[in-house]
């Protein structure tokens, strides 16, 4: 049995990002159980991952999306987030 990491977990409602969405990676954020290293770490291999198939002009809304969950429930500075020089 396989079971995904909560921070990929997070990642995943990074993309999708719908309010309750927000409201479970606040949950998850509050009781520490995930870091924002590690956090930043994930979606950098998320990023490189979709940046080579069909989904990879979402990725500024993606980034935008963290840059969120970093103000908001991280109180962290936005991260500098190198995307494909092709994408928009």
């Amino acid at each position: 049995m396989f079971v995904l990491d909560l921070t990929d977990i997070v990642v995943s409602k990074l993309i999708r990002f719908k309010p309750e969405d927000i409201q479970d990676i606040g949950v998850v954020i509050a009781h520490g159980k995930v870091k924002h290293s590690y956090l930043l770490e994930r979606f950098c291999r998320v990023v490189d991952y979709i940046s080579l198939d069909a989904r990879a002009d979402d990725l500024p809304v993606y980034v935008k999306n963290l840059h969120t969950i970093e103000k908001t429930l991280f109180h962290v500075p936005e991260s500098p987030i190198d995307l494909p020089d092709w994408i928009p």
